[in-house]
């Protein structure tokens, strides 16, 4: 994935589409900014995403440091201001 320069991207929404684009943009090593409207669904996205991880680790799909460098570049906000922060 290459979207020219791009280097940080924003995901509004962390339900089953969210956390998934926010996981597959944090795989091809974008930092992602996870928004969503409270702190219970973020952390929930996150739960998911997490999760996802541990099964592309377990089916030797990934490996564990390339999963844990994915993590780190998602953060989350409840802010939309903050999603789109240069």
């Amino acid at each position: 994935m290459n979207f020219n320069g791009v280097k940080t991207t924003a995901v509004v929404g962390a339900g089953n589409i969210g956390h998934g684009i926010a996981l597959t943009l944090g795989l091809a090593g974008y930092q992602v900014r996870l928004n969503s409207t409270n702190d219970t669904s973020l952390q929930k996205g996150m739960d998911f995403v997490k999760a996802d991880l541990d099964r592309l680790v377990g089916l030797d799909m990934t490996k564990p440091d390339f999963a844990q460098a994915a993590l780190a570049n998602i953060s989350t906000t409840t802010s939309l201001e903050g999603a789109s922060r240069d």
